[in-house]
Formats: structure tokens, C-alpha cells, sequence
């Protein structure tokens, strides 16, 4: 294997990195202020891709959030933000972000959450 050489320490923090730079691969990035959320930094960057939206540290590159298609119940923007809702049908959690590329962002999830369902949902040709 390639790891030969390697500390098992080393190993696993080789294999932490490749696993980090998978779930970011592909991703669109975008700059973003999270709304009152005590959780994250005053800015953040979410990395929207195929699997879902990462919320980064702008400074440490740490994952703060991530938000798996298969969480989140519905997004959306307006002129000023973006939103995602994750949960389930009983229990929803929102957070905004304050952004001036919220519509860019739902675009571009709804072409990864549309393609992970198999084609496009109701009204979407008519939009396009």
C-alpha cells in the first residue's frame, strides 16, 4: 500500500486530509454572514457541491457544518440571503446566512438536488 513509511499518527491525518478534500471537492464557494448563530464565526464560507453545503472557517478551513442533501427539507434565498432548513417533517431548523449571491447559491442546489432525485421536479423546465 502507500502508506508504507508512514506513523499510524501520520496515517490517519493523511487519510483525515483525503477525506476533507473529497467532501469539498467540486465545490462552488461563496463568502456568506451567518444570522444570528452563536455557532459560527462573524464569516464563514459554504462550499456548495454535489453532496451538500459546507459552512468553513474562512481562517482555520475547518468544517463547522455540513449539510447533507439528504437533511436538508428545503432552501431558499432572497435579495440578501440564503436559508437552509434541515430536519424532518416534525423538527426543522433554519439558518440564514446574509449574502448578495443567494440566488446564485439556490440555483445551484436545486441542479445538484434535482439531479440526485433523478431528473427535474414539476415547473422546473418552465423556469429554465
Amino acid at each position: 500500500s502507500k502508506l508504507t513509511g508512514y506513523s499510524q499518527q501520520e496515517a490517519r491525518l493523511s487519510y483525515l486530509d483525503y477525506v476533507k478534500s473529497w467532501k469539498i471537492y467540486g465545490s462552488s464557494y461563496y463568502f456568506a454572514e451567518p444570522q444570528n448563530n452563536r455557532d459560527f464565526p462573524p464569516e464563514v464560507v459554504l462550499a456548495i457541491n454535489a453532496k451538500g453545503v459546507l459552512v468553513v472557517d474562512p481562517e482555520t478551513k475547518e468544517f463547522l457544518k455540513e449539510f447533507p442533501y439528504s437533511q436538508v427539507v428545503t432552501w431558499g434565498h432572497s435579495a440578501n440571503s440564503f436559508v437552509v432548513v434541515t430536519g424532518n417533517m416534525v423538527r426543522q431548523t433554519k439558518v440564514y446566512f446574509k449574502t448578495d449571491q443567494g440566488k446564485e447559491m439556490n440555483n445551484i442546489v436545486r441542479c445538484y438536488v434535482e439531479h440526485l432525485m433523478g431528473g427535474a421536479g414539476d415547473g422546473a423546465a418552465a423556469e429554465n
